[in-house]
């Protein structure tokens, strides 16, 4: 799986990197939700509210976790890309 994914497009990647960033962005606010609300409430707090907030919270995390690495990869080959037309236009 590593070697396709260094095979594969820019734009790929980029895609693939966001994803798992925001993947794991939002399974980290998921169990760390699920760890306090285990830790400070009584045993008798309502199930699907729980599991319903908890699962917004990870999603927004995930959608702003997502957009904004995708946001920076796309900056950080922009600026590359400018960086080597700088640097054939300085050995010419």
């Amino acid at each position: 799986m590593f070697l396709d994914f260094k095979r594969s497009s820019l734009k790929i990647q980029r895609i693939l990197t966001a994803t798992i960033a925001a993947l794991s962005a939002s399974m980290a606010v998921f169990l760390s939700l699920e760890v306090s609300i285990q830790l400070s409430q009584e045993p008798s707090t309502i199930l699907a509210f729980r599991l319903t907030s908890m699962v917004v919270v990870a999603m927004v995390t995930a959608i702003v976790v997502g957009v904004v690495t995708f946001a920076l990869s796309t900056t950080l080959s922009e600026v590359q890309q400018r960086l080597s037309e700088v640097k054939q236009r300085l050995e010419e």
